[in-house]
């Protein structure tokens, strides 16, 4: 049983120098593509596939995004059936308020489970690479990159937010389509993490 651990999410950083002029698009593309092409490495040496507790994460926060997403479709197809016909403000007002506290519950619900079922996963990379640290080849640094309010759904409720704030307060339709918020496919960019953790990052110092 391992002391769960509340910071953030790290993540190891190859950190590459480059020389190029940014303004030199040509001479930059073919820095990085040199880099690219050369065999992505692990900070450090071992018996274990570290990188895949990295996929963990990221297949578990995709699989709450996704469930939220569906259930907010669900949500606004209700709110449509509502609002169907010709309601008057105050009907669109009344809905839109109980449509919004109905996400803001779900978000909260997929947060809590986020807690529960994916922080563990966070504890044991952050264990891991602090065990290691001593290991770590020194072109390797390591960032914090993950805080609750980063999470995709918190994200997408502070847009959706703005965005149908308009309707909330005037009572005039449309209500704005929630799928451009809440995704049902986040593995790409689970909470901000790098498509390839663990593995050669290039960045200009």
């Amino acid at each position: 049983m391992f002391r769960l651990r509340t910071g953030p999410l790290k993540t190891p950083f190859r950190l590459h120098k480059l020389s190029s002029d940014p303004a030199d698009g040509r001479a930059l593309s073919n820095e990085t593509c040199k880099i690219f092409s050369k065999k992505l490495d692990l900070p450090y040496k071992g018996p274990g596939e570290p990188h895949t507790r990295y996929l963990q994460y990221k297949a578990d926060v995709s699989a709450l995004s996704a469930r939220l997403a569906g259930h907010v479709r669900g949500l606004f197809g209700e709110l449509q059936q509502k609002l169907a016909g010709q309601p008057t403000v105050v009907a669109v007002k009344t809905a839109t308020a109980s449509y919004v506290a109905e996400i803001e519950k779900a978000v909260k619900a997929t947060t809590d489970d986020y807690v529960q079922s994916v922080q563990p996963v966070i504890a044991e990379i952050v264990t891991d690479l602090d065990n290691n640290k001593g290991k770590w080849r020194p072109e390797f640094t390591a960032e914090g990159l993950e805080g609750v309010e980063r999470l995709p759904w918190n994200r997408g409720l502070v847009q959706y937010r703005i965005a149908i704030k308009p309707v909330r307060d005037s009572g005039q339709l449309p209500v704005a389509d929630p799928g451009a918020f809440f995704d049902d496919d986040h593995f790409p960019a689970a909470g901000g993490l790098p498509e390839t953790p663990y593995l050669d990052q290039v960045r200009r110092r």
